[in-house]
């Protein structure tokens, strides 16, 4: 399934493990993320295409403007979830 918050949606209606994640709908919202390192997901892309890693409070703030001017957040909006450092 390539649409992101679709999958997401679907693995917690049959109650599904999936890693811990936020719908962010807006690039305001995004900007207002506090958790940082964050992965950051467009709503469609396969492999890693819209799959981002920010690292820090300007990279985010440029990423939300950008996919704001992209119409990422037109598309349902983007989702979050927090780096968490080793595997496990």
């Amino acid at each position: 399934m390539q649409d992101k918050l679709a999958a997401h949606a679907t693995l917690a209606d049959f109650g599904l493990p999936q890693p811990e994640a936020t719908i962010v709908a807006s690039a305001e919202g995004l900007v207002a993320w506090q958790a940082l390192p964050v992965f950051v997901k467009t709503p469609i892309g396969t492999a890693t295409s819209g799959v981002r890693c920010v690292t820090d409070r300007d990279e985010l703030v440029v990423l939300a403007a950008t996919w704001d001017d992209e119409g990422v957040f037109a598309d349902g909006g983007c989702s979050s979830s927090v780096r968490r450092s080793g595997r496990s």
